[in-house]
């Protein structure tokens, strides 16, 4: 308690972050190991309730909270088994009842958690499914209501599956023909560029949260799926011509295919890419000698913007050096600036382009970039981690899918790109000034913080006289684990559970 209460003045003491602590949980967490355990957040749209999902030794905890975030319910239950730690979606209703969809590693397997808060129920469904001649893809939920994706082998056919009454249900199949390119005597159709099939394939589809920042790492993936009001986007930028987008809504799977013309000037080898924000599409290409971008408004295609870069110009309008990050050689991580736009060019037209926004009080920050893995000797490790390149903060027993905010954030905050940072107003006009944080920089500000802090850098008060004399607690730190960030009811919270409190943490942070 004496702990508690100290962290509790440690936390309100800190102004310089824009957040506010706004529920603790009392979890009595029991387990000394926290990376193979899970710590989810539901958000029920239709409710405004949110679930708290916490995984200990033995049991798994799970906290209804109302729209007013007061705990309404709690079960208690038996931890899933360890094949089953890959959490792909979720279905959320108004009685309180809610079902987690999981999956083994090899999506190969799949089954549901049932959460009964009214009913004080659990329940563990094992689903007798297999996929024939499909492959899995990727699960996603819209308006609290699941869907899972599949591909047909060789074919340009993507399938949709629901789930209810305790089975997998399959909704709608769609052809995507348009993304469809012969090269010399191959043939690559949507399932090349839907399914990842090993360590050399380029075949994924990366689910974006584009209502939040979103680091290189991340939106220089090729293939991406938005989800945007009632509808879901994907988009693939594997032609250097045009990125074709497919619009479909649910649940009447209504499909509009978009294609939108890529940037155009006389050019060798290029890279290219996109990104869907605000309701425009924002399009990069660059070689080594050249770049252009452009912004369109994404129902109508009108070009709201086009800038074209040399590598003989100068950089006119970037409002941060040019910025290189990557693996040090002894410190982990290295970070330095560059001043020639050729430098720059050939940095990012060497690896994975991406573009990123993000708009803040009527301004957008754009970063425009390229990622690189560097491999090291002794195998596939290199500067992300793994081959593939996930980020730090989404690593661990849940699907980097379940929740899109997590993964933006763990690629925001452990980014390794080369980079520049540019301010636009509405009109798409540059604009002079120092780039602002957003939400992700102040959680990884707090987050830091809360790592480096210690209980002798909190003035003294009557709980920390009892800590001062027992020198066991002087270098003790509250250090925050099983860390998550989610977006509920349109804020953005960070949660964690304190490594020497063992409560859960709820922290609202203002965008």
């Amino acid at each position: 308690m004496k702990l508690k209460i100290l962290f509790v003045l440690t936390v309100m003491s800190l102004t310089c972050f824009a957040q506010n602590q706004v529920l603790e949980i009392p979890v009595d967490y029991k387990s000394i190991y926290y990376s193979d355990k899970a710590s989810l957040a539901i958000s029920n749209e239709e409710t405004g309730e949110l679930v708290i999902y916490i995984e200990d030794d033995f049991q798994t905890k799970a906290y209804l909270l109302d729209k007013d975030l007061q705990v309404k319910s709690t079960l208690q239950f038996k931890n899933l088994p360890n094949k089953f730690k890959d959490f792909i979606g979720y279905n959320a209703y108004e009685n309180d009842m809610y079902e987690m969809i999981f999956t083994n590693s090899s999506k190969k397997k799949y089954g549901a958690l049932h959460l009964d808060f009214a009913n004080q129920k659990t329940e563990v469904v094992t689903l007798d499914f297999k996929f024939k001649k499909e492959a899995h893809v990727q699960g996603v939920t819209v308006k609290d209501k699941f869907y899972m994706i599949s591909s047909n082998k060789g074919t340009n056919t993507i399938n949709f599956y629901g789930y209810k009454a305790k089975a997998f249900t399959k909704l709608k199949s769609l052809s995507l023909d348009e993304v469809e390119y012969k090269s010399y005597n191959y043939t690559s159709r949507a399932y090349n560029l839907l399914v990842n099939k090993g360590i050399a394939s380029s075949g994924s589809l990366v689910k974006m949260d584009n209502n939040t920042p979103n680091a290189i790492e991340i939106t220089s993936k090729p293939n991406k799926l938005y989800t945007i009001d009632d509808a879901l986007v994907i988009t693939f930028d594997h032609l250097k011509s045009k990125t074709i987008a497919y619009k479909i809504t649910v649940p009447d799977f209504q499909k509009e295919v978009i294609e939108f013309e890529k940037p155009e000037y006389g050019q060798e080898y290029v890279k290219h890419n996109s990104y869907i924000y605000d309701g425009k599409i924002f399009q990069i290409k660059a070689n080594a000698s050249e770049m252009k971008f452009t912004v369109k408004d994404f129902e109508s295609k009108k070009l709201l913007k086009e800038i074209y870069l040399n590598k003989k110009d100068s950089i006119t309008f970037k409002n941060t050096p040019i910025i290189q990050e990557g693996p040090g050689f002894i410190l982990g991580t290295r970070t330095r600036e560059m001043e020639a736009t050729s430098k720059f060019l050939r940095k990012i037209s060497n690896g994975d382009i991406g573009i990123s926004t993000y708009k803040k009080d009527n301004i957008y920050k754009l970063i425009l970039g390229g990622k690189v893995e560097v491999r090291r000797g002794g195998g596939g490790i290199g500067a992300f981690g793994a081959v593939g390149a996930i980020p730090v903060g989404a690593i661990g027993p849940i699907s980097v899918g379940f929740n899109p905010t997590f993964f933006a954030y763990g690629g925001y905050s452990s980014t390794k790109s080369t980079r520049i940072e540019c301010l636009f107003n509405d009109a798409f006009e540059h604009q002079q000034g120092e780039v602002p944080n957003n939400v992700f920089d102040d959680i990884k500000a707090f987050e830091d913080w809360l790592r480096s802090i210690k209980k002798q850098d909190v003035a003294t008060t009557q709980d920390y006289d009892i800590y001062e004399k027992d020198s066991k607690y002087l270098n003790t730190r509250n250090i925050p684990k099983l860390t998550n960030v989610f977006r509920h009811n349109s804020k953005i919270y960070f949660s964690f559970i304190g490594s020497e409190d063992r409560i859960y943490h709820l922290v609202e942070f203002a965008e």
